[in-house]
């Protein structure tokens, strides 16, 4: 790479660097402890993918199932989903994702569902009404409220494994959730040893750009572009961490055996705050260096029964 562009990529991140503080202050704050848990963890391979039409599934299947999977956590939480979207908080819109719009002030909401017909349509909104649940007006952690969505889903895709659902069509959700998870890995191994750089050096080092390709398992040449890409971005790229940190954690909770009465403390506990008892809950006597071994490389690999036409 020219070493003119150095200069350029290290007042470019300064900058973003500045607006993460702003906006950000948990990832800002933690972005050592971030990197450390991000750094080993493991790459999912690709085994497994759906190539073929998927069980229809309707916006009232989609409901039902939803509330089914709420009730075991809380009976309460099926009522408020189903008394939403009979007052029409809950939309099903082929033309956007899957999101939470809310107001800071009121906490006011709703809820917009990627209208895809599949078994999807369940499984986001599990994940996002669970975002609805636990809003607060404390200082919200984009990471914490990731990692409870994403509990409830991988607790909803064993929920629907036992109602018969074949490997075939929930493999679509795995999928999904492997695409955002392998993107966001690699975006992060690439951008935080930079941001960690200017934040405590103020300076990228030699020996940080010499290490990026083995980090990042990329070649040299994609390393340049990537890094010429973020140059040129509006983005400051680590807005994935929210994301796959939830992720990590999730899978790290699953591993001890989480029932649905834990979850749903789990999610009381961030509702109200209770940073230090939620994080105790969640990692225990594990440490930070350890919590990226409780996913491997295999845990999204589906083995789909094969489609027979009659």
């Amino acid at each position: 790479m020219n070493t003119k562009f150095y200069p350029q990529l290290e007042e470019k991140l300064r900058q973003n660097l500045k607006k993460i503080e702003q906006k950000d202050s948990f990832l800002y704050n933690e972005m050592r402890i971030i990197y450390e848990i991000l750094k080993d963890a493991e790459y999912p391979i690709s085994n497994g993918l759906v190539q073929g039409p998927l069980t229809r599934v309707t916006e009232e299947e989609a409901i039902a199932l939803a509330a089914e999977f709420l009730e075991k956590c809380n009976p309460k939480y099926k009522d408020n989903l189903l008394e939403d979207y009979s007052k029409g908080k809950i939309i099903f819109n082929q033309k956007a994702k899957s999101f939470l719009k809310w107001s800071i002030n009121s906490l006011d909401y709703d809820i917009n569902i990627e209208k895809t017909d599949t078994i999807t349509m369940a499984n986001d909104l599990v994940h996002e009404y669970f975002h609805a649940l636990n809003l607060n007006k404390y200082i919200l952690r984009y990471a914490l409220t990731e990692t409870v969505s994403i509990i409830a889903e991988l607790m909803f895709l064993e929920f629907l494994k036992k109602k018969d659902y074949s490997d075939y069509d929930l493999n679509i959700v795995n999928q999904k959730r492997r695409n955002c998870y392998d993107n966001g890995l690699h975006l992060l191994k690439l951008a935080l040893p930079l941001y960690l750089d200017i934040k405590e050096k103020n300076i990228i080092t030699e020996e940080t750009y010499q290490k990026l390709p083995e980090l990042v398992g990329v070649s040299q040449g994609n390393i340049d572009l990537n890094l010429e890409y973020i140059l040129n971005s509006k983005e400051h790229y680590l807005e994935t961490y929210e994301h796959v940190i939830g992720y990590l954690l999730s899978r790290m909770t699953i591993c001890k055996e989480l029932d649905f009465q834990g979850l749903e403390t789990l999610n009381e506990d961030l509702k109200k705050a209770n940073f230090e008892e939620f994080g105790n809950k969640i990692i225990g006597d594990d440490s930070v260096e350890t919590i990226h071994t409780y996913s491997t490389k295999e845990d999204f690999v589906y083995h789909p029964t094969p489609l027979v036409k009659k």
